[in-house]
């Protein structure tokens, strides 16, 4: 500890001699002031800076303070860092009511500044997060992962990337197409001030008994919507239904009666659509098509054989290479080829014969900023 600058007035008069045994540590980040008072009241301080107003005492650039004081020795920090790096000097005094102490200061010295990227979060206020330091090609990074939603409390203005994920559709019931992916989006640019709400896609249960896979949910971050999968189609008494319309589009089901094949949907948010079903009037030649996935569209289904799932897409947002936004695979006597690494965020269920057909699974926000 060393010793600072006592007994210097403030603006205004009306000071009273009660600061005393003034020190400080300014290497500590953020820096360190101790001292002994006379009278208890509340800290407060202020931060002259030298670099961008040149002149002892001049150029205030921040202020702050309220903790307590107490009568007798005292030790508090001073929180620079919402402020760019500056060299300057430290003001600190005792209020009380209307009446405050001398001044004491430190000498001149460099704050840390805010952190590099300059975007500041709130760790503790934000709701529904988990934060972590990762490393993406060769970049630093400060991750905050939201898979159930949550709120983002930003309290300095940054540059910053996320990644949104909607859940996938789930699978259809009876000779039924697969689900279609949730979409997947990435956005950049400047967070604010503010809080930032996250809606994250909840997975959606497969279905037990013959009909039509529920489509998923949707996602969001800062205005940025990602939509949920489309859920598959099916067979009721032998008529083909076809896919539902998503992010990605579900797969059309197998069926006997009409013309032509039923159609997988189609996509509603720039993605893929799900791939069309198989009609036959022997029902085990009947299968569905595959759900549309991030990479491609959902493959038709064909004699006995479901339609492949459409393609998944790998992430790496977070730092772990993932597959991520696959379709489910179409049912037939012979289901498709299901994409590999299924089960990641915003996977399409698979269609079903009979039994339960699979989940759409749920899918996540990341918000990341440089350290």
């Amino acid at each position: 500890m060393k010793i600072g600058i006592m007994g210097l007035g403030l603006p205004g008069g009306g000071t009273q001699p009660w600061l005393y045994n003034f020190g400080y540590d300014l290497v500590s980040d953020p820096p360190e002031i101790y001292f002994s008072s006379r009278q208890a009241g509340s800290f407060e301080w202020e931060f002259h800076s030298t670099t961008t107003f040149p002149g002892e005492g001049n150029g205030n650039i921040a202020t702050g303070g309220g903790a307590a004081v107490v009568a007798g020795l005292n030790s508090l920090t001073v929180d620079l860092s919402l402020y760019p790096a500056e060299t300057g000097y430290l003001f600190v005094y005792v209020k009380n009511g209307s009446k405050r102490s001398n001044i004491a200061r430190t000498p001149q010295f460099t704050t840390a500044g805010s952190p590099p990227g300059g975007i500041i979060v709130d760790e503790g206020a934000s709701t529904g997060v988990t934060f972590s330091n990762i490393t993406v090609s060769s970049v630093n990074y400060r991750l905050a992962v939201m898979t159930n939603g949550g709120q983002l409390v930003v309290t300095q203005d940054g540059p910053a990337e996320w990644e949104v994920i909607a859940s996938g559709g789930a699978g259809g019931n009876t000779r039924a197409g697969g689900g279609g992916a949730g979409k997947r989006k990435t956005g950049s640019g400047t967070l604010t001030a503010a809080t930032y709400t996250a809606v994250v896609g909840a997975g959606v249960a497969g279905r037990g008994t013959q009909g039509q896979g529920a489509n998923g949910n949707d996602s969001s971050f800062n205005g940025l919507v990602a939509v949920g999968g489309g859920g598959g189609g099916h067979s009721l008494s032998n008529v083909a239904q076809v896919g539902s319309n998503g992010g990605h589009g579900g797969g059309g089901g197998g069926g006997n009666s009409g013309t032509g094949n039923p159609a997988g949907g189609t996509s509603t948010d720039g993605g893929n659509a799900g791939g069309n079903g198989y009609r036959d009037a022997t029902p085990s030649n009947r299968a569905g098509g595959g759900g549309g996935g991030e990479g491609a569209a959902g493959g038709n289904g064909a004699i006995p054989l479901g339609g492949n799932a459409g393609a998944r897409v790998q992430s790496d947002f977070d730092g772990v290479l993932t597959w991520v936004c696959g379709g489910g695979v179409g049912a037939g006597t012979t289901p498709g080829t299901a994409a590999t690494g299924a089960g990641g965020p915003g996977w399409g269920g698979d269609g079903v014969l009979t039994g339960t057909s699979g989940a759409g699974i749920a899918g996540r926000v990341l918000v990341r900023w440089a350290i």
